[in-house]
């Protein structure tokens, strides 16, 4: 499984205004570009240059260092200029790949009468209460009263700017066409468009994003006048300037893959997150080489990326994870400590299911599930199967042993009274057995449990999980052909004639017994009546899954069957089922 990032190399601020475009800003100071085959190409400059109709003033290229004038080896006015498109291409998405390199951004041109944003009827009221906002975008409460006032003019949107133009461009290195079209999309989608949105709300009604371009450009000349060294003055305008801030912190966080808590103005408040699964359910080659930082979890549900065909059924019985301690998620939380959620984090712990956490808050299950989705989306926590004492925990095979000595001792910080992180790795890592095997005492199970938690977000231990596959055997095989060849030849059905005829004969696997075909389904009703009819019953009602996809304890949840009611089919069974163990 391929993972996306970001790919980022820079990000320009560029704008239009009524003396022509300036290229305003970038970030980093030294953009660095790694080509596998890198080489300038002239052809493609100029078919961009003729699809945008922009007149090539100045487009010599310089190989070198960014300064004032250049960057990426090109002259910054030829680049504000190629990324000043003409009104009917902006308000859109703006895509331009040159010379292995891909310029993405959302420009934003004033409309014909004035207006940055469309005027929204104001008899409709929006409700800012929702716990999830789509758009990422929340405006403070203290700046946005004046704007749901009765003397709001008509034309608070209407520009009385001399820009026309601004153009938030993301510089991007995708070296590989299967992956390009995905990344473009993603950082689209849940970077550009969010922030693009904020800022033209801003600009239209405070003429935020032209009073920060003239702000930086003041600055610019003046540290250029002093002859500042320009990596210098690079590094302090964002100091100064709250736009320069807001993209430098949104750069920072594509190329770590953190959150970016974002402050416009002192007035819009957005997140930014590039989407980014936290667990797995199965891994290649490469990632396993790697150690993948991601969990290995392949019950989890809510995943926005491959949902679950059972999550209906064992959803109520999941419990959610945290992903990070608690007063680390209250810290960024922009909500009181008394809000909902905040109530729904406190409580929520990986021994308790859903269910139990909605009957503790007073709530429904449908709320509990999108208080949640909430944490999951914003890569806070994982729902997974509760952990349980009676459940085998083994050490992952990508856990980052480089992390083991700082991690062995913020674990000796965290449980001072237990013994080392070394120790409890290599107890797991010896013989799978029950987890409570290794609890001392009653008294010890809390901290065992929270300790294992810890393992579990970090990284270091996963669930086994046992999987099964039937297995047909010979015997099993010569009784129905012999059923089948029993029948009278008007009875007897041409495909499952043909498949009989390319049988073998020999012991083999129904990979999927949901879509068996005419013959392993003859099989399979072969090997449920070797048993009581109360036992066949059971067996074709859970067979579907005995796919090596569900773990047995979501099929007896997900069933609604006792575990005792399971355990006696895998007893009666078992000659005919392969039980194997993985994440």
């Amino acid at each position: 499984m391929v993972r996306l990032t970001p790919r980022i190399v820079a990000i320009f601020l560029i704008e239009k205004t009524s003396s022509g475009s300036n290229f305003v800003f970038q970030w980093p100071p030294q953009p660095q570009v790694h080509f596998q085959d890198s080489h300038k190409s002239s052809e493609d400059v100029s078919i961009a240059m003729d699809i945008l109709k922009i007149e090539d003033d100045d487009s010599q290229e310089f190989n070198g260092a960014a300064d004032e004038n250049h960057v990426l080896g090109y002259e910054k006015g030829f680049l504000a200029n190629m990324l000043s498109p003409r009104p009917e291409l902006c308000n859109q998405k703006f895509e331009m790949w040159v010379d292995g390199l891909t310029f993405l951004g959302c420009p934003v041109h004033v409309g014909p009468s004035g207006e940055w944003v469309k005027r929204k009827n104001p008899s409709k009221n929006v409700d800012d209460s929702s716990l999830i906002d789509p758009s990422g975008l929340k405006e403070d409460s203290t700046n946005s009263a004046s704007a749901n006032t009765p003397e709001s003019k008509p034309n608070q949107y209407k520009s009385t700017s001399s820009m026309s133009l601004f153009h938030v461009v993301f510089v991007l290195n995708i070296p590989t066409a299967s992956i390009y079209r995905p990344t473009i999309n993603t950082l689209y989608e849940s970077i550009v468009v969010k922030l693009v949105t904020g800022l033209k709300y801003e600009q239209a009604k405070r003429n935020y994003v032209e009073n920060e371009c003239k702000n930086i450009r003041k600055m610019t000349e003046r540290y250029s006048n002093k002859k500042t060294p320009f990596d210098d003055f690079c590094q302090e305008i964002p100091v100064h300037s709250n736009l320069a801030s807001i993209l430098v912190t949104t750069y920072e966080a594509l190329i770590h893959l953190h959150t970016a808590y974002l402050e416009i103005n002192q007035s819009i408040n957005i997140t930014l997150l590039w989407p980014m699964t936290v667990s797995v359910s199965s891994l290649d080659k490469l990632e396993l080489q790697e150690r993948s930082p991601t969990i290995l979890a392949s019950q989890t549900i809510f995943n926005e990326e491959e949902p679950s065909l059972i999550e209906p059924f064992v959803a109520p019985y999941w419990s959610l994870l945290l992903l990070q301690d608690l007063e680390s998620i209250m810290k960024r939380l922009p909500l009181s400590r008394n809000s909902l959620l905040a109530s729904f984090i406190t409580e929520a712990r990986p021994t308790s299911t859903f269910t139990d956490i909605a009957n503790s808050l007073g709530i429904s299950l449908s709320e509990c599930f999108l208080l949640a989705k909430h944490l999951i989306h914003w890569r806070k926590a994982i729902a997974i199967p509760p952990l349980l004492i009676r459940n085998t925990y083994v050490t992952s095979p990508t856990a980052d042993l480089s992390k083991l000595k700082s991690d062995a001792g913020l674990f000796k910080r965290t449980f001072p009274s237990l013994p080392s992180l070394p120790t409890f790795l290599a107890i797991l890592s010896f013989k799978p057995r029950p987890f409570g095997s290794i609890i001392p005492s009653k008294d010890h199970e809390s901290t065992y449990m929270e300790m294992l938690a810890w393992l579990c977000r970090r990284n270091w231990v996963y669930e086994q999980n046992s999987y099964i596959y039937v297995c047909v055997t010979p015997q099993i095989k010569k009784k129905v052909k012999g059923d089948i060849e029993s029948q009278s030849s008007e009875d007897q059905d041409s495909q499952l004639l043909e498949q009989l005829r390319h049988d073998d004969g020999r012991e083999s696997l129904i990979i999927d017994p949901h879509s068996a075909s005419l013959l392993e389904q003859k099989w399979i009703q072969a090997i449920a009546f070797e048993k009581s009819t109360e036992l066949a019953s059971l067996f074709l009602s859970v067979v579907k899954y005995f796919n090596g996809r569900y773990a047995l304890q979501t099929i007896w949840i997900a069933e609604g069957l006792p575990r005792k009611s399971m355990r006696n089919v895998l007893n009666e069974y078992q000659h005919y089922l392969i039980r194997w163990f993985s994440w």
